[in-house]
């Protein structure tokens, strides 16, 4: 049972690490395209 939270935790983790790449990648996307 601890293991399993442990590993959804971690999940949440790389989850929101994820998110956060997502929307920096998508950001600099409109930041070039708009630069161009």
């Amino acid at each position: 049972m601890r293991r399993k939270k442990s590993l959804n935790c971690c999940r949440d983790i790389a989850h929101s690490i994820i998110i956060s790449v997502h929307s920096l990648t998508l950001s600099i996307i409109h930041f070039s395209s708009v630069a161009y």
